[in-house]
């Protein structure tokens, strides 16, 4: 499970423990050197590099997930398959989260999600100072946006399905 921060949280037998994404990349990058078969050509390099304090903007992300094909693409609107899951759970937040026990989690992109009392409307606020990669705070229309493209049949969108009861005409 994700923290407003972006956190992994573990859940069951850590009592609240945080494992941050750099903390899983360097244990995970300090795992495959042990586990390689000799000495790394460039080792002390990578190895100045995981140590590094301050996060470094750019670069290149590369990650190795069994499935997908050559069509799969980073819209969340086509998320078909666990390698497209995985894919969008690295790189998109959500607005909410329901859990396996069908909690829902409010430490993600909203900061109120609510029904009225018989269910039939409910009130959106996201999380005030969310920018996206290029500095816009998002705001109201993006959430708008996003849902009336994955509703549009033009799209043809597998997460249609799941926003179908939504009425953006009022």
């Amino acid at each position: 499970m994700k923290s407003d921060r972006g956190d992994v949280v573990r859940e069951s037998g850590t009592q609240g423990a945080r494992l941050t994404r750099r903390d899983l990349l360097r244990a995970g990058a300090g795992g495959a050197v042990l586990l390689s078969p000799g000495p790394l050509v460039g080792a002390e390099p990578a190895a100045a590099a995981l140590r590094a304090a301050a996060p470094r903007r750019g670069g290149t992300l590369r990650i190795g997930i069994g499935g997908g094909g050559p069509t799969d693409d980073f819209d969340a609107a086509h998320i078909n398959g666990p390698s497209n899951t995985v894919r969008a759970e690295i790189f998109y937040e959500t607005v909410t989260y329901l859990d396996n026990r069908f909690r829902m989690h409010r430490d993600f992109l909203c900061d109120e999600f609510e029904p009225n009392t018989n269910g039939t409307e409910w009130t959106v606020r996201l999380k005030p100072h969310i920018e996206f990669h290029n500095g816009k705070t998002a705001d109201a229309n993006d959430l708008l946006f996003t849902i009336r493209w994955i509703l549009d049949p033009k799209l043809a969108a597998i997460a249609a399905v799941q926003l179908t009861g939504i009425d953006l005409m009022r």
